[in-house]
């Protein structure tokens, strides 16, 4: 921090004095501006500033070059972490003179030192003049607030943040292409509930504090809502499976239409109506014992005919009750292939709406920020660029580390 102020009592004539034009002395031996940082966060303020000796010209012109590690409060705003923009404010003023006393005036801010920081990008920088009341005073402070305008750099949140909970949806969808009878189509889901869960509480240990949520935890939010919905979903489909006795036949229709957009092949004879083939098959039962008591009818003379049509009668009612056994293990099957195929399209239209709400909310997620990275400091004074200033050019300057040590300011109007 470097102070010039003149003082009249500090002025000599240098032929008086062997030509001597500039003098170093101790700074406590003379008067300096009590010029501090309103806003500090500091403990120790004065062990935070390093002053040695002041210069004088024989002008009476005073400069005041001190070493400062300045610890200063910031209202953070949380809403868009991890894109978000910070803007910091630093009051300098005196801390007993008033404005009648001390009128401060800044100069250029200046970033010929300034070292690129990994995590903040450095947007603006600028200094303004301005008067400020303070409660024990009637008289105004003149006082110099430093604007530092900030942007989360993006590439970190993105690596860290986003992609493992967009990793995680996506496995967690994965589990509607297993088959409905795997038995790890909820365990799958679950594992990666869990699995969002772990990050949710990686992730606060690096957020503020705040009475907002920020859009890095409504992000995480929406991801466990929509994975608990992926739970509840697979729960559904395996049910489903085991209660397809239930589907009725307008919606077995609806189902192969579904599965036949969903580029899926229906097994045959889905969704028949098995009373039907039980009634045709007990049909066919009678029709052949009836046959054959009208055979054995014509004659009526021996007993032995009558003991032989008795035994057919019980034969043709094996023969049905073993054909009724093979039309139920057939039904059976028919039904099971039902299930597996209803579950399928169940899974493909999950699995398609899944895919949808996810991409959805990574995009609302990485677009939802209203900052934007946007190089805006001027070198000459805020405001004092020309239109055609090559901002990107002193942006490189800037993001690799060399400064502007070389760069010629003009002259400030």
């Amino acid at each position: 921090m470097i102070m010039k102020w003149n003082d009249s009592h500090l002025q000599w004539e240098p032929e008086a004095y062997n030509g001597t034009k500039v003098l170093h002395v101790p700074y406590n031996s003379i008067w300096y501006p009590d010029v501090v940082l309103y806003n500090t966060a500091s403990n120790d303020y004065q062990r935070s500033i390093m002053r040695t000796n002041a210069m004088i010209r024989h002008t009476g012109e005073v400069e005041l070059a001190c070493h400062v590690m300045f610890q200063s409060t910031c209202d953070v705003d949380i809403s868009w972490y991890p894109f978000d923009r910070q803007e910091c404010k630093m009051h300098f003023a005196s801390w007993t003179y008033d404005v009648t006393k001390i009128q401060v005036t800044s100069n250029q801010a200046d970033l010929s030192e300034f070292s690129p920081n990994p995590e903040f990008f450095l947007e603006n920088f600028f200094a303004e003049v301005r008067q400020e009341h303070d409660p024990c005073c009637e008289q105004p402070f003149s006082t110099v607030v430093y604007h530092i305008q900030l942007q989360r750099r993006s590439l970190h949140p993105v690596i860290f943040y986003i992609l493992p909970g967009s990793i995680v949806n996506t496995c967690a969808i994965f589990a509607f292409l297993l088959p409905a009878d795997s038995g790890e189509k909820i365990s799958l889901a679950m594992s990666s509930l869990v699995a969002m869960m772990v990050f949710l509480m990686a992730v606060t240990i690096d957020i503020p504090p705040s009475s907002v949520i920020p859009l890095i935890g409504r992000y995480y939010i929406s991801c466990i809502i929509l994975l608990g919905i992926n739970v509840v979903l697979c729960v559904v489909s395996v049910k489903c499976k085991h209660d397809v006795n239930s589907i009725s036949e307008r919606l077995g229709c609806m189902v192969k239409i579904i599965g036949r957009l969903c580029l899926l092949t229906p097994p045959p004879k889905v969704f028949v109506d098995s009373k039907e083939e039980h009634t045709t098959a007990w049909q066919s039962t009678s029709d052949h014992v009836s046959e054959g008591l009208s055979i054995n009818s014509d004659d009526q003379v021996k007993a032995d005919i009558e003991y032989e049509c008795r035994t057919l009668q019980v034969l043709e009612r094996i023969r049905a009750t073993i054909q009724h056994k093979v039309q139920q293990e057939k039904a059976e099957s028919e039904k099971t292939s039902e299930s597996l195929f209803f579950c399928l399209v169940l899974d493909r239209c999950f699995f398609a709406l899944l895919i949808f709400a996810t991409v959805v909310l990574n995009l609302e997620f990485l677009l939802a920020s209203p900052h934007s990275h946007s190089f805006e400091y001027c070198p000459y004074g805020h405001g004092a660029c020309p239109p055609d200033f090559d901002y990107k050019k002193y942006e490189q300057m800037i993001e690799s580390g060399q400064g502007v040590a070389g760069f010629k300011f003009r002259s400030q109007h």
